[in-house]
């Protein structure tokens, strides 16, 4: 069949009797296999880069939150938030080395996580140009 609109008919003949029937079909053409997979993955990279984008806010917020609590509170309290180990000490390394938060140990050895002035500033820095409104509560 060609790209375009097609009738087709059908004829049937049974034991004397003759069915027929015809139908309008409408045919656009075949995609090309890789606009599937182009679709897929446009997709799967929106989804990921979601995930990865709010994950690491909420995990930034999380330290913001338990500012000077040990790294297992902070680990406690994302899990009931629903966000993984992992993420929350990948973020917490990258955080460190970028030197917007420290990792204190006491004598104990346990781990303290400290957020830097300016971090917890421009975390929550308002979303509208207007700083001083009382009614501005909108975050990045």
């Amino acid at each position: 069949m060609g790209t375009g609109i097609d009738k087709i008919s059908v004829k049937i003949t049974d034991g004397g009797k003759t069915y027929t029937d015809s139908r309008i079909v409408y045919y656009t053409g075949n995609l090309p296999y890789y606009a599937g997979f182009a679709g897929v993955f446009a997709i799967l990279a929106i989804f990921l880069f979601e995930t990865l984008y709010f994950n690491n806010k909420n995990v930034d917020e999380l330290i913001i939150e338990l500012n000077g609590s040990t790294l297992k509170k902070i680990l406690k309290s994302g899990r009931r938030k629903r966000i993984s180990g992992k993420l929350i000490r990948s973020r917490i390394k990258a955080l460190n080395i970028s030197g917007k938060i420290s990792i204190e140990r006491d004598m104990d050895n346990h781990k303290f996580i400290f957020a830097d002035k300016s971090f917890i500033k421009s975390t929550r820095e308002p979303v509208h140009g207007n700083r001083n409104s009382e009614n501005n509560n909108g975050f990045k």
